[in-house]
């Protein structure tokens, strides 16, 4: 008998001796970490097993049932907090595991699920936020057979936004808030929604849509989520993207508001947003010194290639300001 069918065998024996429950099996769990502690440390070596009962509960010697109950078992061992294998061995086994049964959709929709899911936390923590956020994007909700809670998939199209922002990926973020968006006045997680709002006020930033920027930052700052260090900070990206944003009344109403929060908040006095509001003349030396705080994306070059986003704000201000003075001689 091979291996693979040992290990079916295995699985058939346990399962049809006792009563899974909602929690899984316990059999299954105790055989599972029973098998990864007797193998040897190879992370190859690892993987040929977790592959192996892979297969064995996809072999004709398992049910359908009984392959899903061990499945799971199987991807919340690897995701639990305790688990010591290498995130490298985890990925291939997740990846392995969604091979096998993404055509099969009608028979494993949880294993998938959360197996897209356990993966896209492997991926975020080594870094890669394109394939993390990936693997949340394809979450096949229009296809599943299940429907799901609002609050689940608004959390899954939140953190998509999030890491597509992570990798510098403004315009698949957008992709995930235009799915997450529909979905907003079904949620009640006070956290999901602030990480809708910052994730949203992140991609018109990105997108130089700055007074939406600033008013989505502004009402961030606001929540009683947030700490004191947390507000200012918000309070502080409101007040670039409102600087950098069209001249105009809404500008100007904006300015407004943020002179108020800023001087509620103990901020550090930033000079270029209290000469744009009290229509003072920017000085260069202030000028550099607020660049200094800048994305770096907010320090584009527009199309003339010498003029920046900023020193345009500054300029139209500026102009504004002399020929008021110049008006009232």
């Amino acid at each position: 008998m091979s291996r693979v069918q040992q290990l079916a065998t295995n699985i058939t024996e346990l399962l049809n001796s006792e009563q899974t429950t909602e929690e899984g099996s316990p059999a299954i769990r105790q055989l599972l970490e029973h098998k990864l502690k007797m193998c040897g440390q190879a992370e190859c070596e690892q993987k040929e097993l977790l592959a192996g009962i892979a297969d064995a509960c996809l072999s004709p010697h398992v049910t359908t049932a009984n392959a899903r109950v061990t499945l799971m078992e199987l991807v919340e061992l690897l995701e639990k907090e305790g688990c010591e294998l290498a995130a490298e061995t985890k990925q291939a086994t997740f990846q392995y595991i969604l091979g096998k049964i993404q055509q099969r959709l009608s028979e494993f929709e949880d294993v998938i699920f959360n197996a897209r899911i356990a993966l896209s936390k492997v991926y975020q923590s080594e870094g890669e936020w394109t394939k993390a956020a990936a693997e949340l994007q394809s979450l096949p909700f229009d296809q599943a057979q299940r429907s799901y809670d609002p609050e689940f998939r608004f959390e899954q199209y939140v953190t998509t936004m999030r890491l597509y922002l992570e990798a510098d990926d403004p315009t698949m973020a957008m992709a995930a808030l235009q799915r997450a968006t529909p979905l907003l006045t079904l949620v009640k997680n006070k956290q999901h929604i602030l990480m809708f709002q910052l994730s949203q006020a992140r991609i018109f930033d990105s997108e130089h849509k700055y007074i939406e920027a600033a008013n989505l930052y502004q009402t961030v700052a606001q929540s009683e989520e947030l700490d004191a260090n947390e507000k200012a900070r918000f309070v502080g990206l409101a007040i670039n993207c409102a600087v950098l944003s069209a001249a105009g009344p809404q500008r100007s109403q904006m300015l407004a508001r943020l002179y108020r929060d800023k001087l509620a908040s103990d901020l550090m006095t930033f000079t270029v947003l209290e000469s744009m509001h009290l229509r003072r003349l920017i000085k260069p030396k202030d000028l550099e010194h607020f660049e200094e705080g800048l994305a770096q994306h907010q320090k584009a070059v527009l199309g003339d290639g010498k003029t920046t986003i900023l020193s345009r704000a500054v300029r139209e201000h500026n102009m504004f300001v002399l020929s008021s003075l110049y008006s009232n001689i």
